[in-house]
């Protein structure tokens, strides 16, 4: 511990918490990404797994909402949520926490943060803004309420002994059920048969999910790639699910696209993988609205190795269910 802050002073970066995570008997991790996984689903019926600071909630015109890693698709979900099914006379908008740093004049009147262990990153958008003009969603159990204009607690955890995080992606988009139900801007866009799913989907366990093949599992490791293919507007809140890939797997070229950018450079790779003989491996996230288009791009890859994940909920509360296949 004393090594690595003195190495992180020499470049004059000042930790204010060190956290020691060790290799313990499983080096690998597998038990701890498997209770992870578990946790997800009881999640769905733990009314408790989210609580704020104060009941009342306002969120401003001009609100910009952002996020890193996997918080950015939480961001930019919440953004989806808010536009699409609101009542409010404005849009708020997302915007990466890159481009607030470094902006010169933004001055936004509200700021929602998404940060599960409120990283560096997060850091330098509240020293920047001020607390007090901020929502900040956390799963950071020592962050001070009273500083935030709300505090929205993930409790799930940080999910600080490996880095691939199940339940933060996961209990982040039940946030933002959460958060605009309460803000009652919104009525709760669960449809009744996505409720119906939810009271069951606690249930279903590992034995209710589709798994990959092990041809499909074998492929992917031995050409090191897997390409996911899902439609608008879902495709904008599974980057978590790539960072799964190139984070848990050590998938270096995992490619997310939504079927009219396959198009575009990707089905022109993977077909010449395929005259060297590699089956690219390829995620279908179906959203279950089939268009031309999509009945076209399934039927041309029929000879490739396909996963191909379907979801009974409404969208876009799609990416519940994907994120519990892939974590499963």
């Amino acid at each position: 511990m004393t090594l690595a802050k003195r190495a992180l002073e020499k470049i004059q970066l000042s930790p204010t918490r060190l956290f020691y995570v060790g290799t313990g008997q499983e080096k690998l991790g597998h038990k701890c990404l498997q209770e992870r996984a578990i946790r997800c689903f009881q999640a769905v019926s733990d009314r408790n797994v989210i609580t704020l600071a104060h009941p009342d909630i306002e969120i401003q015109e001009g609100c910009i909402v952002t996020g890193m890693g996997t918080s950015k698709s939480h961001a930019r979900y919440l953004v989806y949520l808010f536009n699409q099914y609101s009542q409010s006379k404005f849009h708020i908008q997302y915007a990466p926490i890159s481009e607030l740093l470094s902006s010169q004049d933004s001055n936004p009147p509200q700021i929602i943060l998404f940060s599960q262990g409120l990283s560096c990153h997060a850091q330098g958008i509240i020293n920047k803004y001020g607390a007090d003009k901020m929502i900040l969603i956390t799963a950071d159990d020592k962050t001070e309420p009273d500083l935030f204009q709300n505090l929205v607690r993930i409790g799930c955890g940080v999910e600080r002994q490996t880095l691939i995080r199940l339940e933060g992606p996961f209990v982040g988009f039940l946030a933002c059920h959460n958060l605009l139900s309460q803000a009652k801007i919104l009525e709760p866009v669960f449809t009744d048969s996505d409720k119906e799913l939810a009271k069951d989907i606690s249930l279903l366990g590992n034995t209710g999910l589709t798994t990959p093949t092990e041809e499909f599992t074998q492929n992917m490791l031995d050409t090191n790639s897997v390409c996911i293919i899902c439609k608008h507007p879902v495709v904008g809140f599974v980057d978590n699910i790539r960072m799964k890939f190139v984070e848990g797997c050590g998938i270096s070229n995992c490619i997310l696209v939504d079927p009219l950018e396959f198009a575009h450079g990707t089905y022109q790779s993977i077909m010449h993988q395929k005259t060297l003989g590699n089956k690219y491996p390829i995620i279908f996230l179906d959203t279950g609205d089939s268009d031309k288009q999509w009945r076209y791009l399934q039927s041309a890859l029929i000879d490739f190795n396909i996963w191909h994940i379907t979801s009974k909920f409404s969208v876009p509360n799609k990416v519940l269910t994907f994120e519990l296949v892939i974590n499963n």
